[in-house]
């Protein structure tokens, strides 16, 4: 039993997933046997139960997050002026330009290589939906996105309205006095805190929910489903290696350095990222990485802490990529403006999560680019199952980029400190 406790959660929800695969298939079908419809009805309600006590946490978390993040003071300019500077102007055109690939390619896969529609029916039998989510015109969201009644947006889980003022909220917060401020933040984290722990009580339990939902998804579509969490990976994965692709060219050509140079010295970098999941924990060998590039040590110390703490490079993109697919597993059209607006919410939500475990973050950072694409929120914890592969795979993109933004740095500082530049021989 400690032995379970200490595999790692995504392990333990593909078991749960696993067994009730197995469990839903070897069930006799829909009407055959009384007893197995009886089993599967028990079984949905017991998943829809976790389901419901998950996601009844993301509207306040998500709150918390954009008001603490936009209303806390930032404190991060004081280290070394200009490199946190160029830093920043780096970070930033590396995820505007990390969003539109992200763009271009999923809207390639969708037109391409759509959700089959067995794989949907059984994404939307999670869910017990079998239609899609209702839609709005563009005037009635455009309306909709500021809340006449707060409370009542809360109430009804808009997601939207309340991502609205959560950001007016965080930004008047900046205006008030510090003393007071420090109060509302203090209060406000506090709930962010109680959120998280109730997830995390209820991630204890999450085996046994997707074991649930599985059971009855199973049951009515057979195992349609583990082709749609294929389908999933195929769709992500693509994605993360595209931009893996794109971290060589900024390298190449921003960085100036050459591809065979950059490939040797990042690969321990990347092997760390692709078994820990974590950027921070990677931060040694990173340094260890620059070193050999011939990254100068003041760009370094400055560039790599500044990257693992606000610059996930890969993060807006898996986000996008992930609400997209489960909205054509919803049997929704996702267009290229709604791509964008997707893009913009997820760079925007990617700022409130950091420091957060990836089974929080995963909750917390997609239910509003689900809400706007008007996926179903269910299908995340089915995602869930899966989740440790295309994390690894975009945690190794980021620590790549890492490593490649710190070069674009020191290559920008080297001109104005009066030091020749490397070559890229």
């Amino acid at each position: 039993m400690k032995r379970l406790a200490r595999t790692p959660l995504g392990i333990r929800i593909l078991i749960g997933l696993v067994l009730g695969a197995c469990v839903g298939s070897f069930l006799p079908g829909p009407g055959i046997a009384a007893w197995s419809d009886s089993a599967a009805d028990v079984a949905r309600i017991v998943g829809q139960l976790w389901l419901s006590a998950l996601q009844m946490t993301v509207l306040p978390i998500v709150f918390a997050l954009l008001t603490v993040g936009l209303g806390r003071t930032s404190g991060a300019a004081g280290q070394d002026g200009s490199i946190v500077r160029r830093s920043v102007i780096v970070f930033a055109t590396l995820y505007a330009l990390s969003l539109v690939v992200a763009i271009i390619v999923n809207r390639l896969l969708l037109d391409v290589w759509p959700v089959s529609a067995a794989a949907a029916e059984a994404f939307q039998k999670v869910t017990q939906s079998s239609s899609p989510a209702a839609r709005m015109d563009a005037g009635a969201i455009i309306v909709s996105i500021v809340p006449s009644n707060v409370f009542g947006a809360f109430a009804s889980g808009a997601m939207l309205p309340v991502v609205v003022f959560a950001i007016l909220f965080g930004l008047a917060m900046r205006t008030i006095e510090p003393d007071r401020r420090k109060h509302i933040v203090s209060l406000i984290e506090s709930i962010a805190d109680v959120m998280f722990k109730i997830v995390g009580w209820v991630l204890l339990i999450a085996p046994l929910g997707v074991f649930a939902l599985v059971i009855g998804t199973v049951h009515e579509t057979g195992l349609a489903i583990i082709w749609g969490l294929a389908g999933y990976l195929r769709h992500v994965l693509i994605v993360m290696s595209v931009l893996l692709l794109f971290v060589y060219i900024i390298a190449a050509f921003w960085a100036r350095i050459s591809l065979g140079r950059f490939a040797a010295a990042t690969a321990p970098s990347q092997l760390v990222a692709l078994s820990t999941q974590s950027s921070v924990g990677s931060l040694p060998v990173m340094l260890a990485s620059a070193k050999t590039l011939q990254i100068g040590e003041n760009t370094t110390n400055v560039v790599l802490p500044l990257a693992v703490s606000i610059f996930r490079f890969s993060g807006p993109a898996m986000t996008l990529s992930v609400a997209a697919y489960a909205a054509s597993a919803a049997g929704l059209h996702v267009g290229t403006t709604q791509l964008i607006g997707g893009a913009l919410l997820a760079l925007l939500m990617e700022f409130t999560g950091v420091g957060l475990p990836n089974q929080v973050n995963i909750f917390a950072l997609n239910a509003p680019v689900f809400a706007a694409f008007g996926a179903p929120l269910g299908f995340l914890p089915v995602m869930l199952a899966v989740e440790t592969i295309p994390d690894a795979v975009a945690t190794t993109v980021s620590v790549s980029m890492d490593v490649a933004a710190a070069g674009v740095v020191d290559r920008l500082e080297k001109p104005r400190s009066g030091k020749p530049e490397a070559t890229s021989a």
